[in-house]
């Protein structure tokens, strides 16, 4: 539990992960006084609002990308939106 209150800072990327997995989880096997525990604490914490704002606001993203990508002409996207369509990895080979 000390990891998972660690977690539910929700101030770094990989707390932030840690924090989606743990508000998506399922209990399927053992102490559920346990993980009842951390639904309530992510709950407690704002971490399921924060997430829950998060997923709207990458819906609206999404929303925008395509609707940019329907009505942009050929040629007109811009060095900085083409970047969208390559991994981290990738993206440093354009650079």
């Amino acid at each position: 539990m000390a990891r998972v209150h660690e977690q539910v800072r929700f101030d770094t990327f990989k707390r932030m992960v840690a924090c989606k997995i743990l508000n998506e989880g399922v209990l399927l096997h053992g102490s559920r006084s346990m993980f009842e525990g951390i639904k309530l604490l992510l709950r407690d914490q704002g971490v399921v609002q924060k997430l829950e704002d998060l997923e709207r606001q990458a819906r609206v993203s999404r929303e925008l990308g395509l609707e940019y990508l329907l009505h942009c002409g050929a040629g007109k996207m811009r060095s900085e939106e083409r970047v969208l369509f390559y991994s981290a990895e990738e993206s440093e080979e354009f650079e």
